[in-house]
Formats: structure tokens, C-alpha cells, sequence
């Protein structure tokens, strides 16, 4: 069967989708999604939630270093290639503070001392992390359109959980959780734009093996996510 670019974004919503029922099936997480925390020690709820950034962190932080390295291998290319690169580049000088020096897994990081739980910034993360960036980063000349696959099913992601997830935090009761939810806020609003953008892109592409490695991309971001939600 040829594969379609509809066959592709339809593949980022099932990866989305799974990813958020593996959240609400989640032991400590899936109380608040599920907004049934009644009886649950604060605490354990705090823990959760920053647990959870901390994980978000440790793979939000491969952002830029994917952009940069996809944007290398796809700039020797074809001429589309060469255009998706340029958009990558910009791409990764948009995710990352060039004063500060730092990209949005700042904003987690914040978060996460607003909870109280600044012990985890420097806690080793999830080993799917590792595995998540040496895919995207450190093999992205294997499949550089790998990433897109990637940005889809996260993108796709936020935009279906992020509300909701702010949602169960402000009724779960955490201490502070006002001044703790910008990386949430933040990307949920990010991504409606993103997901419009790069969907509009890829309804464009007609390459079999690109589709295939964007495909590719797209479950090996599913399967890790999954895979980093055992650490929480």
C-alpha cells in the first residue's frame, strides 16, 4: 500500500492518543488527569507532577541539537531538502535563548523549583532519553526527516492533553501550582500553530521514503515516551 502524507498525520493523532492513555493509566499521573485525587497525600501529587517535568525536560532539551542536526544532513539534499533545512535552522535558533543560553526545558526546570523539587534538575533521567536523542541527534543522517515524526506526534500531543493536564494540576490541590505551569501553558499554545504549519508541509510531500522515515520518527517518539513514563 503507498503511503500518503494523510496516512502519516493520521499516525501522529493514534501515537498522541496512545501517549495519553498511557498518562491516564498512569499509577501516579493518571489521578490527576482522571481528576480523582481525593485521599491522595499532596505530596505524592507534587512528586508526580515534578517527576513528569523532569522526564519532559530531559527530552525537550534534545530539541535544538535535533533541529540542528537534521537541518546538517537534510542541507546535502535535494532542492526540498535544501528548504526544510533552512526552516530547521531557523527553527532551532527560535527554540533556544541565545542570552540566556538555554532552550524550553528552562521553562520545566522553573517549575520544577517552584514545586519545591530542585534536586531532580540535577537527578539522571530516564534511559529512554538517551535513546530518544541518540536517534534523532546522533543518527539523524540515517533518516533526517526522522524529526518530523517526532515533532508531529509531540506537537499533536500537547495540543490534545496540555488543557487538560492544567486542568487536573489546578484541581489536584499542589502547593504553588500557579507559578508552576509555564512550560505546559506555554507549548500548548505554541503547538496549535506548529501542528498547522507542519501539517499544511507534509500534505505536500510525496517521497515514499521520506513519509517512511517521518512515519518511522513518529513511532520510535510514541514507543519512548511510553518507555519514560516507567520512571515516574
Amino acid at each position: 500500500m503507498k503511503l500518503t502524507p494523510t496516512d502519516v498525520i493520521a499516525a501522529f493523532e493514534r501515537e498522541a492518543i496512545a501517549i495519553e492513555s498511557a498518562l491516564y493509566a498512569h499509577p501516579n499521573l493518571g489521578p490527576i488527569l482522571r481528576k480523582q485525587t481525593a485521599g491522595i497525600p499532596t505530596e505524592e501529587l507534587t512528586r508526580a507532577y515534578a517527576r513528569w517535568l523532569k522526564m519532559t525536560a530531559s527530552y525537550v532539551a534534545h530539541t535544538v541539537p535535533m533541529l540542528k542536526a537534521t537541518a546538517k544532513a537534510l542541507a546535502l539534499g535535494d532542492d526540498e531538502d535544501k528548504k526544510i533545512s533552512e526552516h530547521f535552522a531557523h527553527y532551532a535558533d527560535e527554540e533556544f535563548d541565545h542570552q540566556e543560553q538555554y532552550g524550553h526545558e528552562a521553562w520545566a526546570f522553573n517549575d520544577i523549583r517552584a514545586l519545591g523539587h530542585a534536586h531532580l534538575i540535577t537527578e539522571e533521567p530516564p534511559n529512554a532519553t538517551a535513546l530518544y536523542g541518540n536517534y534523532f541527534v546522533h543518527d539523524a543522517h540515517l533518516h533526517p526527516h526522522a524529526i518530523r515524526g517526532a515533532k508531529g506526534v509531540l506537537e499533536h500531543l500537547s495540543i490534545l492533553n496540555a488543557e487538560k493536564f492544567e486542568t487536573g494540576l489546578r484541581l489536584a490541590g499542589i502547593p504553588n501550582i500557579d507559578n508552576a505551569m509555564q512550560f505546559i501553558k506555554s507549548h500548548g499554545t505554541l503547538d496549535i500553530d506548529h501542528v498547522r504549519a507542519s501539517d499544511e508541509q507534509l500534505a505536500h510531500l510525496t517521497n515514499p521514503k521520506k513519509l517512511e522515515q517521518i512515519l518511522h520518527g513518529a513511532y520510535f517518539t510514541g514507543g519512548s515516551y511510553r518507555a519514560m513514563l516507567d520512571w515516574i
